[in-house]
């Protein structure tokens, strides 16, 4: 996944209103960025947080290398169909082996949703499996960065459809008797809607994925690779505080892991973020770097 860059608002500009020609103004993510909620301006964090530990855990393995070895592990255990496994828990919903099993074979299908769905209710049954946590945790950790990706991708493609608004001046006078594009203008509305809906979905995974971090490492407080993962989901759901409590604790059990430098900056960058916030709130202006 390819790693957001955060815009760094310069504090040097004079207050007063810039051109309306300027690039930057007419652009419309720019725009976007400064109009929404604040999780727009956060999403190159989110980004940058995926890319920094995605795969990364303590001594080397993350949710990356659990994902990879779990699929691994269906698809050489011979998973039941989907048609099967199904049978068996309509025949008995209460049945956990049954809902594993359907989970599992709705994973290898590649069916996100429906997996997420069948953990859940297996969840249910078992509370305190912490393979099956780990796994339902998985998941929602590819449904949200499977969100992140297509937002990053409307992103990308969309400015396209704004291209006539960087060639025509609408400060000018062919500009103002020309007006606004209605097509450019629909097209906008269509993919602040389409970005807002991928980025809310994001951050609601990660927040479901943060909930079940925090229930393992309620089991396990200790267990570096869980404090990594809980303040990764924390801070990719919006939960700047859990993410940065998680990241310190983990800091205080693992100070020597390879990744407590790593982890340092990360916090740098959750601090700024909450500055940036409580300044944004305040209506004072802020320069914010991502990274």
């Amino acid at each position: 996944m390819a790693k957001a860059q955060a815009r760094s608002r310069g504090g040097s500009r004079p207050p007063h209103r810039r051109h309306a020609s300027n690039p930057e103004d007419l652009m419309f993510f720019p725009k976007l960025r400064k109009r929404a909620k604040w999780v727009f301006a956060f999403l190159a964090l989110v980004f940058a947080l995926s890319f920094a530990f995605l795969g990364v855990g303590a001594g080397g393995s993350g949710i990356g290398d659990y994902i990879s070895q779990l699929f691994h592990t269906q698809q050489g255990t011979g998973t039941p169909s989907i048609d099967a496994a199904k049978a068996k828990v309509d025949k008995n919903p209460k049945d956990a082996a049954a809902q594993l099993e359907l989970a599992n074979a709705y994973q290898v299908d590649n069916r996100t949703d429906d997996a997420i769905a069948s953990l859940e209710a297996y969840k249910k049954l078992k509370p305190n499996d912490a393979d099956a946590l780990q796994q339902l945790a998985s998941l929602y950790l590819i449904k949200a960065t499977a969100a992140e990706q297509r937002a990053q991708d409307i992103q990308a493609s969309g400015s396209g459809a704004f291209f006539d608004n960087l060639l025509l001046d609408p400060s000018s006078k062919f500009g103002s008797a020309a007006g606004p594009s209605q097509i450019s203008g629909i097209e906008q509305q269509r993919i602040q809607k389409a970005y807002s809906d991928a980025t809310v979905e994001a951050a609601g995974a990660h927040s479901k994925e943060a909930a079940i971090w925090k229930t393992l490492t309620a089991v396990e407080p200790d267990n570096s690779s869980f404090l990594l993962e809980l303040g990764r989901s924390s801070a990719q759901s919006g939960d700047l505080d859990g993410g940065l409590a998680a990241y310190k604790k983990f800091l205080v059990v693992s100070p020597d892991d390879p990744n407590a430098d790593r982890v340092k900056q990360i916090i740098k960058e959750i601090e700024k973020q909450k500055k940036a916030q409580a300044a944004a709130a305040a209506g004072t202006p802020t320069a914010t770097t991502g990274g």
